[in-house]
């Protein structure tokens, strides 16, 4: 519990819910877990998660503190982001025009010898950059991976390379934690992808419009954790 409570207060969520899963294997009466695995889903958007979570919790012991009151927030939580969604859906339109419909994977198309760019951008899991080097490297193809630096930025050899990619050249964008730069507005590569792991609309917008040099091509968007909300946007979905 502890440390699952832990990677919880430092957002690992994914991992949070990992340790109280393993915790209800073997303990399923943990009231505790059951409660703050709820509050974990809460935290992701994954509102039906959490609300059955926090609600089997009350059914072991209907005075867990905090719990009504959890419950309650899931309740708001839900309206707010339904609101949200409802919202994004207005703005969307013009978003429709920066991407790829029909979805495609992000690698698609990657032969031998052509080259793949990933660019962290706040990766939605760890592994997920591995994932994608391993794919490419398996196809035979060249892998060179860019992280943004502490002052937010990409180092400027890797953005000059990025500004020269060419109709040789694969670019993945991982994570929509930080913006990618200006190299946007410069590359001209066969294909573009952002994977993201907030499915919401809003928590990705500036990313695309970005990641697409401001409309100047269509992007491959791809979500890479099949328990979000779904994206009201063409999008393929990364195996877990």
């Amino acid at each position: 519990m502890r440390a699952a409570l832990a990677a919880q207060k430092e957002a690992r969520i994914d991992e949070a819910i990992a340790a109280y899963d393993a915790i209800l294997l073997d303990a399923p009466q943990t009231i505790d877990a059951w409660h703050m695995r709820g509050v974990a889903h809460f935290q992701a958007d994954r509102f039906d998660a959490a609300e059955a979570d926090i609600v089997h919790a009350l059914s072991l012991f209907p005075g867990l503190p905090n719990a009504r009151r959890n419950l309650a927030l899931i309740t708001v939580g839900r309206r707010n982001f339904n609101d949200e969604q409802l919202l994004d859906r207005t703005v969307m339109r013009r978003f429709l025009p920066l991407v790829v419909d029909p979805p495609e994977a992000p690698l698609d198309g990657l032969v031998p010898e052509s080259r793949l760019l990933i660019v962290d951008l706040g990766a939605p899991r760890p592994s997920l950059i591995e994932d994608l080097a391993s794919a490419a490297l398996d196809r035979g193809a060249v892998v060179r991976r860019m992280t943004i630096g502490t002052d937010g930025r990409l180092p400027g050899e890797d953005s000059g390379e990025l500004s020269a990619a060419g109709v040789d050249d694969l670019i993945v964008c991982a994570g929509s934690a930080f913006p990618p730069g200006d190299w946007t507005l410069a590359c001209r590569p066969r294909a573009i992808a952002l994977v993201v792991d907030r499915a919401t609309f809003g928590a990705i917008q500036d990313r695309l419009r970005e990641v697409s040099g401001e409309g100047r091509r269509r992007v491959r968007l791809a979500v890479a954790d099949r328990d979000c909300e779904p994206l009201p946007l063409p999008h393929w979905t990364l195996a877990a």
